[in-house]
């Protein structure tokens, strides 16, 4: 582990979700504008942070589903479902969900956002997930979507259910990112396999399926809202 200061890139040479975080000069260009971020309030860093992403990337799931040039559905196509890494992406100015959440997860980490952050992904219909990301501060999650933020249409949001952030896969046995920071106020990045939290297999499947109960006292649809091992 290592502060975010002594880090180039954030994250640099891991791959969530299939994207490579590889070096670029288009990459650094926003690490750079993210780390003069620092000093603003956390709002306003937010929101900075979010326009960052956006403009770094056009939809490619929009772009996939409204092209109207062969060539050009080809490639948001390629995009969305094949793996590439992030500097092909920002090249291309185009990236679906996957890269969209990765980028804000590191340009989150170089601008000091939060308390802390998750790289998350949700279920959103059959065999398809959704990449958003977590941010924590003062004990509240605040759920960044870079993906329905880039949406020129809202009719290409396939995120239709209004609790689908509150449902993260938290339980998956996977490779999780995140950072924190520390007592000294540094951003420590985090990645490893398990579980969410550092909680253990058997307690983390009990909170997922409470999460997503539709009935019983536990269907709140924000359990994670309140979860203390996320919000601490």
């Amino acid at each position: 582990m290592e502060s975010v200061s002594r880090a180039q890139i954030p994250f640099q040479n891991q791959r969530p979700y299939g994207v490579e975080i590889d070096p670029s000069k288009e990459l650094s260009s926003l690490v750079n504008e993210a780390s003069k971020l620092k000093d603003l309030p956390f709002h306003d860093k937010m929101e900075a942070v979010t326009k960052l992403a956006v403009g770094a990337m056009e939809n490619a799931w929009e772009g996939y589903k409204t092209a109207e040039k062969p060539e050009e559905r080809e490639r948001f196509r390629k995009i969305v479902f094949q793996d590439h890494t992030l500097s092909d992406a920002l090249k291309q100015k185009a990236g679906c969900c996957r890269y969209q959440a990765t980028l804000f997860l590191i340009l989150g980490a170089a601008a000091e956002l939060g308390d802390r952050q998750y790289l998350q992904s949700s279920p959103v219909g059959n065999r398809i997930n959704t990449c958003f990301n977590d941010v924590v501060k003062d004990g509240k999650v605040h759920h960044v979507s870079v993906f329905c933020a880039s949406l020129k249409d809202k009719a290409n949001d396939y995120t239709q259910d209004p609790e689908i952030f509150d449902k993260s896969h938290f339980a998956r046995p996977a490779r999780f990112f995140s950072y924190e920071k520390n007592p000294s106020g540094q951003v420590i990045e985090r990645s490893g396999e398990g579980c969410h939290a550092g909680i253990s297999r058997e307690n983390a499947k009990m909170y997922q399926s409470w999460a997503h109960d539709k009935s019983g006292p536990t269907a709140t649809g924000a359990f994670f809202k309140q979860f203390s091992p996320w919000t601490r």
